[in-house]
């Protein structure tokens, strides 16, 4: 984590982050096309959700963490919550290009009012100078020897060690429209024109001109220098082609690649094996085997001008027309979306033999993992229009399904079709099944409405009700001991303990904070039982109930265990993620949170049931659709989020801040403000901890996208 203090009042911002893991990788041309073995969303900023246009010319990122938009609205600064319109009153206005030199000076093109530079905050507008021809920007770059070089709509200036604006007086581009500039591997530069010459540029003077003809029919409408071989130019066309040319003693081009349906190449940029290609019509990419590949869900599909990586790895687009597009590593592997379901809810997931099988009210759906497609058999038109609460597999690899109705309870085998159901015409007389659990001896509990039944070898052979002391017979959840006695989870009278045909109770003297106990999930590892009742976490070892009061949420309905000792928490407003020993301490519990803003694409459905594979996926049942985590995979490390503090107000003065100042506070001062912001642009929203070290008593706590105030 970058890390900045200020000040001769130590300021000591203390920030405790806990951001999380990705999972595998898919194949080239799949949904992992950020390189982090993650599926991926695609985000629109445009004035309908907080960015002040529509519009975008160009975009950058300071070291500070901060990004910046450019366009015919002016400068925007974005530190992953807010936009800020940066006041236009001083010159900066109709934005359209910028660029970031070596020393973090962000450097401002207008299209009408000349250059500009932002230094420490502090803007500097150069204004009306006789080293310009023209006063639109077209872009900017810095040369080896650190001068920054402007491209205008006629010709081409530079700002030298002395921070004045001298023009470029070669004859060759004096009066050339000069679109763009790149700085290749070896800090050569090169430049386009606006009717497609290329140039090479050394010591700030002309080495090279190509003219547009030399490069084929379809005039060169961008180009973009290789990272990391020199003289290796990308040339985008107005067509659908984009060559690859060697700039040495002459030019060569070395292959011509077609990216259709995309035409009108805007930008490129080149991130490991992937060259990401921006047009008139959207954005693609092609992969290490050099194939093309579009975004189908990309949401700007218009006029697609830049492209940048931020320092998280999140991929950045800009359209004049449609505003900005991020594209952000996701965890969530939206199945709903692609298998191209309609909404729907989901009451319970189970996968069995590479087929994700979907419990709803209106039956069963089943879904082929490995083509996301669906397919239909025997059981899913035996359960059509049925409800389906619960789904889960046995040991035998049998399928049993829990519904309301007539049918009861469903086993169903795969690999030979056959299917048998266990309802009032065979013993099972329920109308109502909620759960089931496949027992030590191989017996299949079955938690209903009017009780608990056990299935064994084809036949009910037990069933527990008011005659056995279960005064309320709504059965919520099942679990079972190493010593065989079975705990039933009821739904208003705590929890029934089955020892060998004699049941006993657990209520709200023996510590439930609620007698409404929807899941009892057993802790293998630890050898106790954790427990979501209507309104707590609760954990239940040696027979003792203990509650997990400093648990922040108290509407869950889920907890699952990750091969790290985490705790994921499914509630109703998303997905909680701790350690499991800091619930069993319960004191300060630590937590990352995702929900539909951060990622998630669907809220768990309540009282839903959820399949947790051997490698540690989770398959959510949401509430209109369903998704996929692997909740085992390494943890993202933090060094990418940043702690900036841009200024500090001393009353009603703003004092601006660079890395190494220090702010001295004057007698008087009445009012101090720090601004500060802690900036990520991924989808987790880290629970943070800050104080100010002399001044709070006790740490604050917050969530990212929550205001900080210091």
């Amino acid at each position: 984590m970058r890390k900045k203090t200020r000040g001769i009042i130590c300021f000591l911002l203390s920030i405790l982050l806990i951001l999380l893991p990705t999972f595998g990788t898919q194949a080239s041309g799949g949904r992992d096309i950020l390189g982090k073995g993650t599926d991926y969303t695609a985000i629109l900023y445009d004035s309908s959700n907080g960015l002040p246009t529509s519009e975008a010319n160009a975009i950058a990122q300071t070291g500070n963490g901060f990004i910046w938009f450019g366009g015919y609205s002016g400068l925007i600064r974005y530190d992953g919550t807010n936009f800020k319109r940066i006041d236009s009153s001083g010159g900066i206005s109709s934005v359209f290009s910028l660029f970031v030199d070596s020393k973090d000076r962000l450097w401002i093109g207008t299209n009408e009012n000349g250059l500009a530079y932002m230094e420490n905050g502090e803007p500097f507008v150069y204004g009306r100078s006789e080293a310009l021809q023209s006063y639109s920007i077209r872009d900017i770059t810095e040369d080896k020897n650190g001068n920054i070089l402007v491209a205008t709509t006629q010709g081409m200036a530079y700002v030298g060690e002395d921070m004045e604006l001298h023009p470029i007086d070669d004859p060759q581009i004096k009066t050339e429209y000069v679109n763009q500039l790149e700085k290749d591997a070896s800090g050569n530069i090169f430049g386009l024109t606006l009717n497609g010459a290329i140039f090479q540029m050394n010591d700030l003077r002309i080495s090279a001109f190509y003219e547009p003809d030399e490069f084929g029919d379809d005039p060169v409408n961008c180009i973009y220098a290789d990272p990391v071989q020199p003289s290796i130019i990308y040339m985008g066309t107005q067509g659908e082609e984009i060559l690859t040319a060697s700039f040495g003693r002459s030019m060569n081009i070395t292959a011509k690649d077609n990216c259709s349906p995309l035409k009108n190449i805007n930008d490129m940029l080149r991130i490991g094996d992937y060259l990401w290609v921006c047009a008139t019509g959207g954005v693609g990419y092609f992969n290490e085997k050099n194939r093309f590949y579009m975004i189908d869900d990309s949401p700007i599909n218009s006029s697609v001008g830049d492209i940048m990586q931020d320092m998280e790895g999140n991929l950045w687009f800009t359209s004049t027309r449609q505003g900005i597009m991020k594209l952000v590593a996701d965890r969530f592997t939206d199945i709903t979306k692609l298998a191209n379901l309609d909404p729907m809810v989901v009451n319970s997931t189970c996968v069995n033999d590479g087929a994700l099988y979907l419990g709803t009210d209106k039956g069963l759906t089943i879904v082929n993992l490995s083509t996301y497609r669906t397919r239909t058999n025997e059981i899913t038109e035996l359960l059509t229009d049925v409800r389906i609460r619960c789904i889960k597999n046995d040991s035998r690899g049998n399928l049993w399904f829990c519904t309301h109705g007539d049918h009861g309870l469903v086993c169903y085998d795969p690999k030979t079709g056959s299917i048998k159901e266990y309802n009032s015409a065979n013993g099972l007389e329920a109308s109502r099944v909620r759960a089931v659990l496949e027992l030590s001896d191989g017996s299949m509990a079955a938690a209903t409405g009017d009780g608990l039944f056990i299935v064994n070898n084809g036949r009910v052979v037990a069933n527990y009700g008011k005659d056995n002391g279960i005064s309320t017979t709504e059965i919520l959840s099942v679990a079972e001991d190493d010593n065989g006695r079975i705990y039933l989870g009821s739904d208003g009278d705590g929890i029934y303990v089955i020892d060998k045909n004699k049941v006993s109770r657990i209520g709200y003297e023996d510590g439930l904070t609620s007698e409404v106990v929807m899941r009892i999930k057993k802790d293998e590892k630890r050898n106790m039982f954790w427990l979501i009742t209507s309104n707590s976490i609760e954990y239940m070892k040696d027979g003792v109930v203990t509650a997990v009061s400093n648990f922040p949420y108290s509407n869950n309905y889920d907890i699952y265990f990750d091969d790290k000792d985490g705790a994921w928490i499914l509630a109703s407003n998303g997905i909680y993620i701790t350690e499991v020993e800091d619930l069993i301490a319960n004191k300060n519990i630590d937590y990352s949170f995702y929900n539909i803003k951060s990622g998630l694409p669907y809220i768990t459905t309540g009282n839903s049931r959820n399949h947790l594979d051997k490698d540690g996926k989770l398959y959510i049942s949401g509430t209109t659709g369903t998704c996929a985590v692997n909740i085992n995979a390494d943890s993202t490390s933090t060094e990418n989020v940043l702690l900036a503090i841009p200024s500090v107000e001393l009353d009603d003065k703003t004092v601006n801040i660079s890395e190494g100042d220090t702010v001295s506070i004057p007698a008087g001062c009445k009012r101090l403000v720090i601004n500060g912001y802690a900036l990520t642009y991924g989808l987790s929203n880290p629970r943070i901890t800050y104080y100010l070290d002399g001044f709070d008593k006790e740490p604050v706590h917050t969530m990212l996208t929550q205001k900080i105030l210091l």
